[in-house]
């Protein structure tokens, strides 16, 4: 786990290795990224690089949440499950607005850790506080219902946005929210 700095100049050298971190992943794949290089584009030697970071993964995590961050400060992207509404629009906007950066996740690999970092939000925020209202059966095919969905919008963003497809956000957003509120499995 990345740790948390105290002082706003250590802050900012690690925000400064992040942003060092994307911009590479621009050009080359995850797989393929080293500290050495991460360290060479932020002008900082290894033991400063792991003050901040255990690895590589570390900083993969810090990107991801970043993200997280800037979804939950746009505030209408976020899956509002006590009100029978998953916002669609508003995660479709959000992946619009970050086409770039969400393209080079996807080509690096990185879209899977920003789904499994959002799905542990919606679990945490939105489905345990249901869990003791609902039977262990009713709670388990919500929770499939919402991951499902929550992964279906994913993969259409990602799609979307690399295709460059025509459809707009609202109408892919229409699609998504019908799918959380048809049955499922014919229930």
């Amino acid at each position: 786990m990345y740790k948390e700095p105290l002082r706003s100049d250590s802050l900012r050298r690690q925000q400064n290795i992040v942003d060092c971190f994307a911009r590479l992943l621009e050009a080359t794949p995850y797989p393929g990224l080293t500290v050495r290089q991460v360290c060479t584009a932020a002008g900082i030697s290894r033991t400063v690089f792991y003050r901040y970071f255990e690895s590589k993964e570390d900083l993969a995590d810090a990107l991801v949440d970043r993200l997280v961050l800037e979804l939950l400060e746009a505030g209408d992207a976020i899956p509002d499950l006590l009100a029978s509404r998953l916002n669609a629009l508003g995660w479709f906007r959000f992946w619009q607005s970050r086409a770039e950066r969400m393209r080079t996740l996807a080509r690096s690999g990185l879209a899977g850790r920003l789904t499994d970092a959002l799905l542990a939000l919606v679990q945490r925020e939105s489905l345990d506080p249901l869990a003791k209202r609902m039977t262990g059966a009713g709670y388990a095919m919500l929770c499939v219902r919402v991951r499902t969905a929550l992964y279906l919008i994913f993969s259409m963003t990602d799609h979307w946005v690399r295709t460059g497809l025509e459809e707009t956000p609202e109408s892919m957003a229409v699609f998504c929210n019908a799918f959380l509120h048809r049955p499922l499995l014919g229930n």
